[in-house]
């Protein structure tokens, strides 16, 4: 994964209307990392990626715009409800 993804990655955040604490808990990773994915400081590793995909979103839209946000087949509300079960612990 290239450099210029941290707008995507905040994007991604945004779209599941999370703020950096509660997304950065479901990734696994501090928030000051995040912070620094999002700054484009940092690359976000492809175990990480996984994790986004695991909560339907889709890693293409890294590489192309024009891509949507979730995975194909995937919901905004399947994702949510994804990021919500991670986030309690299911």
């Amino acid at each position: 994964m290239s450099k210029k993804n941290g707008l995507k990655v905040k994007k991604m955040r945004m779209h599941l209307g999370l703020d950096q604490d509660q997304f950065s808990k479901i990734l696994g990773i501090h928030r000051g990392s995040l912070s620094r994915i999002e700054r484009d400081e940092i690359l976000l590793s492809e175990k990480y990626a996984k994790r986004l995909m695991a909560l339907g979103l889709n890693p293409l839209y890294f590489f192309d715009e024009h891509e949507s946000i979730n995975l194909p087949g995937f919901t905004f509300e399947q994702a949510c409800k994804n990021v919500e079960e991670a986030t309690n612990g299911n």
